[in-house]
């Protein structure tokens, strides 16, 4: 499966503003799964698992 890239989006991993150390600081880790979620929910998005909250 060859898939091309799609120029003019590209996506939070190739933009150099926002690496990927960012997006771990900025939100929480689930405990179950491992998705990181934004700190304002409570519920994992992938698994459902209560997600701890974030120290400020």
């Amino acid at each position: 499966m060859d898939r091309k890239k799609t120029e003019g989006n590209p996506g939070m991993l190739n933009n150099a503003n926002y690496s990927l150390s960012d997006y771990a600081t900025k939100n929480v880790k689930c405990p179950s799964c491992g998705m990181f979620n934004p700190p304002a929910l409570e519920k994992c998005r992938r698994c459902g698992a209560d997600v701890p909250k974030k120290e400020k």
